[in-house]
């Protein structure tokens, strides 16, 4: 918090299917029925080196909206990764993104939970409705047969998979239980 003041900067870590060395905020949901939003400032380098806003409930389940770098295209993109069960699917298509700022939102309600951004403007879908259920304790016994965790969590996180040095810069993580 001293290298930008009012701003929360995290240091990319490992993968979030890593079982070491995450960079992870993250809080636990309160309600089946809820929005987070969060502001990031992000250069990556390459396309090893993510930062955005994921809902996750253990290292084989989660939903990533994540900013990195497209080397075929040259430039910033934001997409949807969603790891079901170790079974990895993209939840959009790569949206390019201009320098600086962007703002991340997801909403979930219930089984659901869509995704949306803001660079400069209005709010934008980023892919459509995209399935949550797979976040829960119930999926996740019939799947293993037992809890491997103690509930889903809604987080902003960065990861360097190439020199471990590049970092996201943070201006707030809201929470808002829907009613």
């Amino acid at each position: 918090m001293t290298a930008r003041p009012g701003w929360l900067r995290l240091y990319g870590g490992q993968s979030l299917s890593s079982h070491h060395r995450q960079t992870l905020f993250a809080r636990r949901w309160e309600s089946f029925c809820f929005a987070a939003e969060t502001k990031l400032d992000f250069a990556p380098q390459n396309f090893q080196q993510t930062a955005g806003l994921v809902l996750f409930y253990d290292t084989c389940n989660w939903m990533y909206a994540f900013v990195t770098w497209d080397e075929e295209k040259n430039t910033r993109i934001l997409q949807i990764l969603r790891c079901d069960n170790k079974d990895f699917s993209y939840g959009s298509e790569a949206v390019p993104l201009a320098d600086g700022e962007v703002t991340l939102e997801v909403t979930v309600e219930r089984e659901t939970a869509q995704f949306r951004f803001a660079q400069n403007g209005a709010w934008q879908a980023l892919g459509g409705p995209q399935p949550a259920d797979h976040l829960s304790d119930d999926y996740i016994e019939t799947r293993r047969g037992r809890c491997a965790f103690t509930g889903a969590m809604v987080s902003i996180c960065a990861q360097d998979m190439d020199v471990h040095r590049s970092f996201a810069d943070f201006a707030y993580f809201d929470y808002q239980e829907i009613t």
